[in-house]
């Protein structure tokens, strides 16, 4: 017995291969491990080009490193709250 071409046709694309082996927790073990990494490359990037401190006169102009950054967003995600650097000394759009 042949097996159906719409079940072949459906075996070729992506989502067709991917069905089956994508389930409920894959799917969210995949969100929660590159959603953060996405993030932190955005947070990372939006970094002041100076250095400083809360208490300094150039305030929002801390340079956070990628680890920091990267260590924030999956604080975030998984609403821990632990944040390794001054919150208050960051530039505005972080």
């Amino acid at each position: 017995m042949e097996p159906s071409t719409a079940n072949d046709a459906e075996r070729k694309t992506i989502w067709g291969r991917l069905g089956h082996h994508l389930n409920f927790f894959r799917l969210h073990v995949l969100i929660f491990t590159f959603t953060p990494i996405v993030f932190a490359c955005i947070f990372y990037g939006a970094n002041g080009h100076a250095s400083g401190n809360a208490n300094g006169t150039e305030l929002g102009r801390h340079k956070v490193t990628f680890l920091d950054s990267l260590f924030v967003c999956f604080s975030a995600i998984t609403t821990c709250g632990l944040v390794p650097i001054n919150i208050s000394a960051l530039h505005p759009f972080q």
